[in-house]
């Protein structure tokens, strides 16, 4: 019951404000309704405890919380059938506002969640009474227990077919689509085209800039093409801030630091500007239908990793007019929120650098101490910044990057993804798999054991 209360969210803030302000981490759960998984996985359990119970009982008396429990449901089907138009008043007044200002579809949207409202009412009423006249039955000797647990299965599996049905084909009128997709949409979703294999075929380490309507579009990552748009519900807070702040990234001292080389730009559209260059002209696929697109190749980008000469101190509340500024060149200077002793002459050289999904690493060069840039977010919780193997402090740079400060001659540097958290989980996920089997074992052996006794 609590996990059904938490699941209701504002609409019962009574117990879920409680745990939302007081229990540690709750606040991060995004949707609270998910939680009803709790109750779907113990509702199960009860009924497979019933059921087992009943299988076992050889004479079924009755129980006294069994008419008791009729009477909603009672009343519930009286009111379906003379409640009329009050009823439906009563329970549109809780559908939420469509986000449309016209009456019409504003009636007709209403109409329909009625009408589904009212379907889905029927529907657990069939059920609920079908259930409580076979309880009924198998109360009163009319049938088996095992006849009964027949009937009760065979309505849970029709309760699916009908729910399956909804999703998979549902019905015209009520507004959904299905939630499956053709295997002949993935197939012409996954296939290249003329932009795609053109970035494709540049193996080096860069992103690419989707302008426009393009911008949320996350088919790239198919193909390996990381983007600075693209869509995603849950995004580091810091990197929120840079989109909103800075136009989505699209200004081009931005676009350098984040190693944008080609930019993306829909319907073909020209653009002339002195550090862009035509490259590409084609079809690109999108989930909703092809799109003629420009490729530009930006001639200036940087590269995942550099050396910077200075280092400029800012404050966290002017930083992203500081990176916008059209005189900013990320090449040569960066800005940090908290001043270092750093000075340099002579750039280094970085003579290798791979990355993989939990580690970079990089092997420097150079007569004298450097600071090192890196295009990646700045997230110092899980990703652990090394010089030679021993741990440094990572710096926020530019608002968003990471940047190390690098001793002078020859160093291997390394960025490792900190998975403690995550295998300290999973241990303990794996313990008590162990655990629940071992006790299982135990109780079946118990069992076992009693019914050879009860036999002798």
């Amino acid at each position: 019951m609590l996990a059904l209360f938490i699941s209701f969210g504002r609409h019962f803030s009574l117990v879920y404000d409680i745990f939302f302000n007081l229990f540690p981490y709750f606040d991060k759960f995004r949707v609270p309704h998910m939680i009803l998984i709790l109750v779907q996985f113990n509702v199960a359990i009860f009924a497979a405890f019933g059921m087992d119970f009943i299988l076992k009982t050889k004479e079924i008396k009755m129980p006294k919380w069994f008419l008791p429990m009729i009477v909603p449901f009672a009343l519930f089907f009286v009111v379906l059938i003379f409640g009329g138009n009050n009823l439906e008043r009563f329970v549109s007044s809780y559908f939420a506002a469509p986000r449309t200002s016209d009456p019409a579809q504003i009636q007709m949207i209403n109409a329909m969640r009625w009408d589904l409202w009212t379907k889905d009412a029927w529907t657990m009423l069939f059920f609920s009474g079908s259930f409580f006249v076979l309880c009924w039955l198998v109360f009163q000797s009319k049938i088996t227990s095992k006849v009964f647990a027949s009937a009760v299965i065979g309505l849970a599996i029709f309760d699916l077919l009908v729910v399956d049905n909804k999703i998979i084909n549902p019905d015209r009128s009520s507004g959904r689509g299905s939630q499956l997709i053709s295997k002949r949409f993935v197939r012409e979703f996954y296939r290249p085209d003329p932009i795609v294999n053109y970035l494709a075929e540049d193996k080096s380490d860069f992103r690419i800039y989707p302008a426009g309507q393009l911008f949320g579009e996350s088919r790239f990552a198919a193909f390996g093409l990381e983007s600075i748009g693209g869509y995603h519900p849950a995004k580091l807070k810091v990197y929120n801030d840079l989109l909103i702040n800075t136009q989505n990234a699209g200004v081009f001292p931005v676009l350098k630091m984040l190693n944008a080389k080609y930019l993306l730009v829909p319907d073909a559209q020209q653009i002339a500007h002195p550090e862009l260059s035509l490259v590409k002209k084609g079809s690109l696929r999108l989930s909703r239908g092809e799109m003629p697109t420009a490729v530009y190749r930006l001639d200036n980008y940087l590269p995942r990793a550099w050396f910077i000469k200075d280092l400029k101190v800012a404050k966290k509340e002017n930083i992203w007019q500081k990176i916008t500024d059209p005189s900013f060149d990320p090449r040569d200077e960066a800005f940090i929120y908290d001043p270092i002793d750093f000075k340099v002459n002579t750039l280094g050289k970085i003579t290798s650098f791979v990355k993989s999904i939990h580690k970079i690493s990089l092997s420097t060069e150079s007569t004298e101490d450097q600071f090192l840039v890196l295009s990646e977010i700045f997230y110092p919780k899980k990703w652990i910044a090394y010089v030679d193997g021993n741990p440094v402090t990572t710096l926020q740079v530019n608002g968003l990057l990471r940047g190390v400060r690098i001793p002078k001659g020859s160093h291997t540097v390394e960025f490792i993804y900190d998975k403690t958290s995550f295998n300290r989980g999973l241990l303990i996920s794996i313990l008590c798999t162990l655990v629940s089997l071992g006790l299982i074992t135990i109780g079946l052996k118990r069992q076992t054991k009693n019914e050879v006794f009860q036999s002798n």
